[in-house]
């Protein structure tokens, strides 16, 4: 679904890949607050995996760490699906690999404004 000029991120079907139930619940309501549809939480590896493939999507804001697991597959799921995605973690941007080097990136801990800035220029990236 393409956004509209004036709420950009209005209607979009976003993925939440978060493990800290706490930050995804922050995630879920910034979100919803500008209009998003949220189309899953998936706080592991295995039901983000799942959500990216099964699941209509037009964003992901997704987590690096997943307890001990990365969630990288579910990033490489996602381009595949050409659904655009930024990192939200507490990495330090040397441990993302290079190939996701183009992909944006949000340092925990960051405002909910700076999240709907980020994806709002997704979002016009793609239209």
């Amino acid at each position: 679904m393409l956004p509209s000029s004036s709420r950009p991120l209005e209607g979009q079907r976003v993925l939440i890949v978060e493990d800290d139930p706490l930050f995804a619940l922050e995630l879920t309501e910034t979100l919803a607050e500008v209009g998003c549809t949220i189309v899953d939480v998936a706080p592991g590896l295995a039901r983000a995996l799942a959500a990216a493939e099964f699941h209509e999507l037009d964003l992901a804001v997704v987590d690096i760490n997943l307890g001990d697991d990365k969630s990288f597959r579910v990033a490489h799921m996602l381009m595949a699906r050409e659904v655009p995605f930024v990192f939200a973690t507490g990495s330090r941007p040397e441990g993302i690999p290079p190939e996701f080097a183009k992909v944006p990136s949000l340092t925990k801990p960051f405002s909910p404004a700076a999240l709907r800035r980020l994806l709002s220029k997704v979002c016009a990236g793609r239209a």
